[in-house]
């Protein structure tokens, strides 16, 4: 397992040997996580669909055959020489790995829950932390992660995600209205099931650890919706827990929150993980700023971008983004969310070419 015990550059090495040398896709990755400065800025952007369409695979075999999943990330990321792999599925794997049902509409659709499993603490008593190695579909992202350490060695920068966050999957077993009204409600019995949840999240985030990956991602996107008080009082002790137990196995943490993360954004950085994942709804060089010294970031270029900006265009947005984080290192370009499908290769060329032509640092 490659994990921040056993990194490829040692602490010791200064990172100017790595650069005259010319440095690896995962030694960028770590110099980062430990907020220096390597040769460049690593680029790993996060693509789902895109992949797949590029493979000719259909979403259905994506999503539930390890194979086709590890070899639609690896042949893109290798296609635009990317550092950073990104092993993901879709949001609904611990929900079906704790019994509930789901559906894909048809071959090329992402799959979606049917109905929530639990609706008050009580309901936990009827469900029990799975085992991922053979839960549902949580096999598929630990063989796929396996197949990825194995083909890409220490190449690049492995990180696979495990869904969600305490508060996001409860929110998807109690359904949102439901679980936004129980944490007003009875905020006690929320506390128990956030506590479930974090020990679902660990053991699947344990299982896919010691398969080889690098960095362990996890959302919690649904904790803006809560407010800065709320979320620092019931979830966010959760998200460190979390953080704190998978860092044991010496892999990476990172934690993804979509939208404006802004109000949250130190509390993101006071959970422990390594790197935090943000929209383009919050300003990068703010950011910067409010988590110095913390962790590192990983953003956030607007993905609407890639699909109605020019390359000219896109070229300076990116420009604008790497200019504002990259200062001190400790920073990974990325979009702020998932690149759209439909964007062309001449904007995924360019987001690759923006780190060469703005991201370097000697």
């Amino acid at each position: 397992m490659a994990g921040m015990s056993q990194l490829c550059l040692p602490s010791e090495q200064p990172a100017e040997q790595g650069r005259a040398r010319g440095m690896t896709s995962l030694e960028r990755h770590w110099l980062a996580l430990r907020l220096q400065e390597a040769d460049r800025v690593p680029v790993a952007p996060s693509f789902l669909t895109r992949t797949v369409r590029k493979l000719g695979a259909k979403q259905h075999a994506y999503h539930n055959d390890p194979q086709v999943l590890a070899d639609a990330q690896i042949a893109h990321c290798e296609a635009y020489d990317f550092d950073g792999l990104y092993i993901s599925s879709d949001n609904v794997i611990m929900y079906e790995a704790l019994g509930g049902r789901i559906i894909f509409p048809d071959d090329h659709s992402y799959p979606f829950w049917t109905d929530p499993l639990i609706s008050a603490g009580a309901d936990l008593a009827k469900l029990g932390v799975p085992d991922p190695l053979v839960a549902g579909r949580m096999p598929v992202i630990i063989e796929a992660t396996r197949i990825a350490a194995r083909e890409l060695g220490d190449r690049r920068f492995i990180l696979t995600n495990i869904d969600s966050g305490p508060f996001s999957l409860a929110c998807t077993l109690m359904g949102m209205e439901a679980a936004l009204a129980f944490l007003v409600e009875e905020p006690a019995e929320m506390q128990e099931i956030l506590a479930f949840c974090s020990e679902v999240a660990i053991a699947y985030g344990r299982a896919v650890a010691g398969c080889g990956c690098h960095g362990v991602q996890f959302g919690e996107s649904s904790a803006v919706t809560i407010g800065r008080e709320r979320y620092h009082r019931l979830a966010w002790p959760y998200d460190r827990y979390v953080v704190e137990e998978l860092k044991k196995t010496g892999v990476a943490v990172f934690l993804h929150v979509c939208g404006d993360s802004s109000s949250i954004i130190d509390l993101m950085a006071a959970t422990g993980a390594d790197c935090l994942e943000i929209d383009s709804q919050v300003s990068i060089a703010w950011a910067k700023e409010q988590t110095a010294g913390r962790t590192a970031l990983k953003g956030n270029v607007n993905t609407v971008s890639f699909l109605t900006r020019s390359v000219s265009e896109f070229l300076g947005e990116c420009e604008q983004v790497i200019t504002q984080a990259k200062p001190g290192g400790g920073f990974i370009l990325c979009g702020g969310c998932e690149v759209p499908a439909a964007t062309n290769d001449e904007i995924v060329m360019a987001f690759r070419r923006a780190a060469d032509l703005y991201g370097r640092y000697r």
